[in-house]
């Protein structure tokens, strides 16, 4: 068959290669004019490429690591990895996955963590034990906040263990966050072999990851976006050109429904629709510091810095990629990530950096002075995720329309708005066609 993939994002690029390798004929639209999405190099970003945010991944992700061998794009050497570590910059607290079977790495990481009471820990370990006894499941689903009232969860165990891993993770505050999103979440990384936790950093840029590389026989059309869709003989035609047997929508849920809503109505179009209307996008930004020189007393990859010490002070996470970049350029670059972020925040730019800076300055005191900042830039992605929140009723890949399907990572994987998610539901897109 000859099939349109709309949206070069990870999940439109993943059902683009499976459908390329089901012997399709494939042509891929993108409207930009790189491949990638919201996990992609930013164009003319100098000599040390920057991505639109900084992504990380875990070992639980085999879908997208299984692709990269694919592609031929070798984990071990594109991916830092290391077992699963929330230290802050402050030094006050060490939370480290050990060399135990699985799940008894994570119980042992929490029995043995820096900067908790027993009590505290023993808190957390039986708020894990009976969400593992039920199956990982929890019904009625209801905001994170709420469930973790129920379990007692102290104070120190919040702001140290379940804030930070819903942020990153879910991308929305614990009072809104779905909590069966998260335990799903906890399930994959902390439930699944112990190397399901390890955390898996891009050492190169997230274009070069894997994106740049599709395979020769897929033609990836840049700088086409898709307006229109209109249902033909047998098939779809894009912006009354292109005629395609079948179709894979793959852009946000506005795009989807601005495209589809053109379409003959059949039975269900309106509940799509409906579906289609309930997600929020959430933003996350990213300030990129520009160091003089390689931050070398800094030796971690990662380190959490605390968002509520002072006002302004928003970054949540420090990535220094002296230790993470294969890339020599990027040596002198560290990333600070500011998720769940509001505009209202971030309207004045420099005041915002500033702020930030002084936050990180601060908070990572105990590894010496970082060096003097020679460029500095704040990307702000204000559609990076949906708010993963209780109840949202998110779409399947099939669509009232024959040969015409749905990908994402907002369609109905079961995970938050992760690359995982993404790479699984365009496959299973690709799947639906055959």
């Amino acid at each position: 068959m000859n099939v349109g993939v709309i949206g070069a994002g990870w999940a439109g690029l993943s059902a683009a290669i499976a459908l390329h390798d089901a012997g399709h004929d494939v042509s891929l639209y993108e409207a930009g004019p790189l491949a990638g999405g919201r996990a992609r190099r930013v164009p003319g970003s100098g000599n040390a490429a920057l991505d639109n945010g900084q992504h990380i991944m875990l070992g639980a992700y085999q879908h997208t690591l299984q692709l990269m061998q694919r592609l031929h794009r070798e984990p071990d050497r594109l991916l830092l990895r290391f077992g699963l570590k929330l230290q802050a910059a402050s030094g006050d607290f060490e939370l480290r996955c050990r060399a135990l079977p699985s799940p008894w790495h994570a119980v042992a990481a929490v029995a043995l963590a820096k900067g908790w009471h027993t009590s505290e820990k023993a808190a957390l370990i039986k708020a894990m034990a009976r969400l593992r006894l039920r199956g990982w499941k929890v019904t009625p689903d209801r905001p994170l906040a709420q469930w973790l009232d129920e379990q007692r969860q102290p104070a120190g165990v919040v702001k140290r263990f379940w804030e930070p891993l819903c942020l990153a993770a879910l991308n929305t505050p614990l009072a809104q966050a779905s909590t069966l999103m998260m335990a799903r979440v906890l399930k994959d990384s902390l439930d699944a072999g112990r190397n399901a936790s390890d955390v898996l950093i891009p050492r190169t840029d997230l274009s070069d990851l894997w994106p740049d590389h599709l395979p020769a026989g897929i033609t990836l059309h840049r700088h086409s976006p898709i307006q229109r869709i209109d249902a033909a003989s047998n098939g779809y035609t894009l912006n009354e050109k292109h005629w395609h047997d079948a179709l894979v929508v793959a852009v946000p849920p506005p795009n989807a429904r601005r495209l589809l809503a053109e379409l003959p109505a059949r039975p269900g179009t309106e509940r799509l629709m409906q579906h289609l209307e309930a997600f929020s996008p959430v933003a996350i930004a990213t300030l990129n510091l520009m160091l003089d020189e390689p931050w070398t007393t800094l030796s971690e990859p990662m380190l959490m810095l605390d968002d509520q010490a002072a006002p302004g002070q928003l970054g949540q996470w420090l990535f220094n990629h002296a230790v993470i970049s294969n890339a020599r350029e990027r040596h002198p670059l560290i990333s600070i990530v500011l998720s769940n972020c509001l505009s209202s925040a971030l309207t004045d730019r420099d005041a915002a950096g500033r702020l930030i800076i002084e936050q990180v300055r601060r908070q990572t005191s105990q590894f010496g002075p970082m060096p003097d900042i020679a460029q500095q830039l704040l990307i702000i992605e204000k559609r990076a995720t949906f708010a993963a929140t209780p109840g949202l009723t998110r779409p399947d890949n099939n669509t009232p329309w024959p040969g015409l399907v749905l990908a994402g990572d907002w369609t109905n994987t079961g995970y938050p708005a992760v690359l995982e998610g993404a790479v699984m539901s365009g496959q299973a897109a690709a799947r639906c066609i055959g």
